[in-house]
């Protein structure tokens, strides 16, 4: 008889536990429809002491009318869904990817799917800007840089015909430990040859379509030199990014740097050898003549809220 009662017994706690769902512990209709398959019944008149938030088919069975049954399903609906295109990309308003603008009311741990399409559009444009490090040890990548104009304006023309090239170049920041600041190796910091004075970047050439003048500005720039071997390339970096309207940038291009230099760099924190200590404002600081005119900062990087690709170029050779 004992063994009976057990089975007895055991069979009315399933029964218990199964009439409770981790609905049932939701007190607020809020907390209820946050829940994963929850539902709530709102009706005046429901039955006395069962829990309002509860799984739909238990809701339904206590008699809460359909009506009064609240339970927000995951709902998409398209905007704007124009065809993808290829026209007007040479002002940067070709279609990459449809739909353009989508709305999704989403539910709690319910999945949402949509389907989208890209395809590449034809001649969107490229913005290239070559970043280059100008330290005296870089003269022969230098002279190959030149010689290799027309070459990366052929590779660039197999991607698109509508592209931009820029060109600036940097050195270090121009104080103690960094640069000899004796006024006579200020003037030339090379020794046995002439070099242009130190600077932390210069922008020798915004970005335009004329490859003849980028090969001309990249002859004609000098070298200059530094004492440690880490140079100011994140310096540059920076002012190549938020000087968008002296580097020229397009705002609908696809935005290359291209970062150049046989050597390390230096990074926020090294300025404290120097004496720096105030961050740098990411602001935009070049002159006239397209010198970076606030070298004396750390460098906090802002990288990410600009949308450009950084390709660094590494000299596997450097002695």
């Amino acid at each position: 008889m004992l063994y009976y009662w057990l089975i007895f017994a055991g069979l009315i706690s399933v029964a218990v536990c199964e009439d409770i769902t981790p609905c049932s512990s939701r007190a607020t209709c809020g907390a209820c429809l946050a829940s994963h398959n929850c539902a709530w019944c709102s009706a005046k008149v429901y039955k006395k002491s069962a829990p309002r938030c509860d799984k739909i088919d238990n809701l339904q069975e206590r008699g809460c009318p359909n009506e009064n049954i609240i339970t927000p399903a995951t709902a998409s609906e398209i905007l704007e869904n124009e065809p993808l295109s290829d026209a007007g990309a040479v002002t940067g308003s070709a279609i990459q990817l449809k739909p353009q603008k989508l709305k999704l009311s989403l539910r709690a741990g319910d999945p949402a799917k949509f389907k989208v399409t890209f395809r590449q559009a034809e001649d969107y444009p490229v913005d290239l800007y070559y970043l280059m490090d100008l330290t005296f040890t870089m003269k022969k990548h230098k002279e190959t840089l030149a010689e290799l104009a027309d070459t990366i304006a052929e590779s660039m023309n197999n991607v698109t015909k509508n592209f931009r090239l820029g060109f600036g170049s940097f050195i270090d920041k121009v104080v103690m430990p960094y640069v000899d600041m004796v006024p006579d190796r200020l003037r030339n910091p090379c020794r046995d040859v002439y070099c242009n004075s130190p600077y932390g970047f210069r922008n020798h050439l915004s970005l335009n379509d004329d490859v003849t003048l980028f090969t001309k500005e990249v002859s004609r720039a000098n070298l200059s030199g530094n004492l440690d071997n880490a140079e100011g390339g994140f310096d540059a970096i920076m002012q190549v990014i938020v000087c968008k309207e002296k580097i020229r940038w397009n705002d609908r291009s696809r935005k290359i740097i291209l970062f150049a230099t046989d050597g390390i760099f230096h990074y926020a924190g090294d300025g404290k050898l120097g004496g720096i200590v105030k961050p740098n404002d990411g602001s935009c600081h070049l002159d006239d003549d397209g010198y970076y005119t606030e070298s004396i900062y750390q460098v906090c990087f802002i990288y990410k809220p600009y949308e450009k690709k950084i390709l660094i170029a590494v000299n596997l050779n450097p002695f």
